[in-house]
């Protein structure tokens, strides 16, 4: 366990002390009495910014320095702020010096404000701000040491980070454990395959979600179903009255095949064109039927394929789109590295001209020649000007060339991304000429589909329709027309009322053999309705076992929070925390929720909050082995203190009391409050 202790502190024209030193602070408890603004908290304050550079709101720029009487920082001060700390009985002399920065006005005396500098001194020896952390942080992190010496820091955290300081405390009972733990929870591994507990949960859900809607919806499909079933009607029956009517015309076919012996050839004839005509018209009959069904399937309107083509549509625009795009940012680099080229080149320009003005220039003997006195003759007394001046000249040449160079090669290269890209414009236009040859189609496509929908037909419209335009009953009638009029006329026996009712009942069987076509469609309707309802059936069972693997997972959380909660409680006396908050669906939200005798932290008395603070930090400290001296500010709400191993320092109010360690001052003079 580490002891940290603050023997003394020094604050020197910090905020708004000018001076005040405490030495030989007590190991155990001390107490500091004054008045309102007498500087309490800003021995706190102080101590934090002398380790750490920051006050109690975590701020590293704040005002330190004491203010005018404009509520301006007055100038001309160091604040500083020294301690002497014991760390495992150990002496450490720590200070911190923040100073102005002057400097001399060059070509006057007076002297320039800079700023502000801070000197760092660690057991009397200045070092620099790394080297000071990196030394402190030794002795306690700062995140843990702010927690340690003030009862509600910790409660001042967000809640996550709260949770995560307990929890890390604790640990957490792993999820093997519990699997192993449970047969419900054993099954539950099994199912975890590639996934974690979250996203099989978020599975689940949404599968519990999509199983429900379509159960919902299920009913309603029912319904619809039953709504387009064609009105019941007795099929037995319709069956029973065609074999009846057959019968009677079979019948009437017998009496006028009997109505003479002498128009036996006649009939016996006859009867096989009507056999002949009767199986064309059973065929007929049947051909009838399936473009009933036909006109039935008909009458609705199927959209599918026009929403699979809009569906590509949809796609191949998005593609068109990222193609023209891309297309356009590749122009727009050409068009860069084009402005880039002309910019080069107009330099280049320069440059020559540049090169021509520097390279016209001729060595000025005049400027360094003189006369001989006897003779009058001018001569240069000296060569080395013209050498000087041809090798500036030559340098100055040979530096424009090598800018010209650089150009030039910027320039190609500049020209050689631009090929590059042209030859990349190849692949975003060709795409660009399939999606819209590809969206003219489905657009094309949309139109014919759309031209061909139909709205809601009259089935009976779409049968007559259908019958009149089939080929097959055309020809059938044209083969029964052809049949009947080899039908030849039986003049010795009047059978023309026996035809009469022979055609009557077979009228009424065409009429029965429509109603009886309606059979198929209604049998397939029955069909789809049993299927529904067979899978809603099932859709009930899988939400049923879904709900319960779901159940399963709720209970593996509730055990783990369970398990978590008590594992922190345990290490705490006054204070209970919530860690985990139970919604109305059942499920649970981690949360953090610091509670005093079952009462919120931030709504329990300040001497609740105070100790409960208090066993917070022993906790830390615990967990932790360290202790540091705890600030207690408003000690004067709290009569009795749960017992800490920490050192302790109290701020109390005492009206009309100047800032003072051990006893309280009123008008000046000490007063013993034993």
């Amino acid at each position: 366990m580490k002891n940290i202790i603050l023997k003394s502190l020094e604050l020197i024209n910090f905020k708004g002390i000018s001076h005040a030193k405490f030495d030989d602070l007590n190991e155990k408890e001390n107490s500091f009495f004054g008045k309102n603004e007498a500087g309490k908290t800003t021995l706190f304050n102080a101590f934090l910014w002398l380790l750490f550079g920051k006050d109690l709101n975590n701020r590293k720029d704040y005002e330190i320095k004491p203010l005018d009487s404009e509520n301006k920082p007055t100038k001309g001060l160091d604040s500083e702020v020294h301690a002497v700390l014991l760390v495992n009985n150990e002496e450490v002399t720590v200070s911190r010096i923040y100073k102005e920065k002057w400097s001399r006005i060059k070509g006057s005396e007076e002297k320039a404000f800079k700023g502000h500098e801070t000197d760092l001194i660690f057991n009397s020896v200045p070092v620099a701000l790394k080297e000071f952390n990196l030394k402190i942080s030794e002795i306690v992190k700062e995140d843990l040491f702010k927690l340690i010496t003030n009862p509600l820091a910790f409660e001042a955290l967000e809640w996550k980070e709260k949770r995560e300081v307990l929890v890390s405390i604790v640990g957490e009972l792993t999820d093997q454990e519990l699997f192993d733990s449970d047969k419900d929870f054993k099954t539950l591994e099994t199912k975890l395959s590639n996934k974690t507990l979250a996203e099989y949960d978020t599975q689940l859900k949404a599968s519990i979600k999509k199983s429900k809607e379509e159960k919902e919806d299920t009913p309603a499909r029912i319904d619809e179903l039953k709504r387009s079933k064609i009105e019941e009607i007795d099929f037995e029956l319709i069956e029973s009255q065609i074999s009846n009517k057959r019968a009677l015309i079979a019948d009437i076919d017998s009496q006028i095949e009997n109505s003479g012996k002498s128009v036996q050839k006649v009939i016996d004839a006859n009867t096989k064109v009507q056999q002949e005509i009767q199986a064309l018209n059973t065929h007929k009959s049947q051909i009838e039927i399936n473009l009933r069904a036909k006109a039935k399937q008909e009458c609705f309107v199927d959209t599918s394929s026009i929403d699979a083509l809009k569906s590509k549509l949809s796609n191949a625009s998005t593609m068109l789109k990222n193609s023209n795009n891309y297309l356009n940012t590749l122009q727009e680099n050409i068009s860069n590295y084009e402005s880039n080229i002309n910019s080069l080149e107009s330099d280049r320009a320069d440059l020559v001209t540049k090169y021509n003005t520097e390279n016209a220039k001729l060595f000025d003997a005049e400027k360094y020649s003189c006369t001989c006195p006897n003779c009058q003759t001018k001569f240069v007394y000296n060569d080395e000007p013209e050498k000087e001046f041809n090798i500036e000249k030559s340098q100055k040449l040979s530096k424009i060339i090598d800018q010209g160079n650089s150009i030039k090669s910027k320039i190609e290269g500049y020209k050689s991304q631009i090929e590059k890209v042209k030859n990349d414009l190849v692949e975003p236009q060709n795409d660009i000429e399939k999606y819209i040859s590809e969206i003219n189609s489905l657009k094309d496509q949309i139109q014919t589909e759309t031209n061909n929908l139909q709205s809601p037909k009259n089935e009976q419209e779409v049968y007559q329709t259908l019958i009149t335009n089939d080929a097959q009953i055309s020809k059938l009638n044209i083969e029964i027309s052809t049949l009947q009029s080899k039908i030849k006329e039986v003049k010795q026996a009047d059978v023309s009322e026996l035809k009469q009712q022979k055609q009557a009942l077979q009228s009424e069987i065409d009429t029965l053999t429509e109603k009886k076509a309606n059979k198929s469609v209604n049998d397939n309707l029955d069909k789809r309705i049993e299927e529904l309802s067979s899978r809603e059936k099932e859709l009930s069972q899988v939400i049923s076992n879904l709900e319960k693997e779901q159940f399963i997972i709720e209970r593996f959380k509730k055990v783990k929070s369970e398990s978590i909660e008590k594992s922190v409680n345990k290490l705490f006396q006054t204070v209970k925390f919530k860690l985990f908050e139970e919604q109305i669906n059942g499920g649970l939200n981690p949360t953090c929720i610091a509670l005093i005798d079952g009462v919120p932290f931030q709504a329990a008395n300040t001497a609740s909050q105070i100790n409960a603070g208090l066993d917070i930090i022993n906790t830390l400290c615990k967990a932790n082995e360290v202790t540091a001296p705890i600030f207690i500010d408003n000690r004067e709400s709290v009569t009795e203190l749960i017992p800490t191993d920490s050192q302790i320092i109290n701020l109390v109010v005492w009206k009309d009391s100047e800032l003072n360690l051990g006893c309280p001052k009123v008008d000046g003079e000490l007063i013993n409050l034993d």
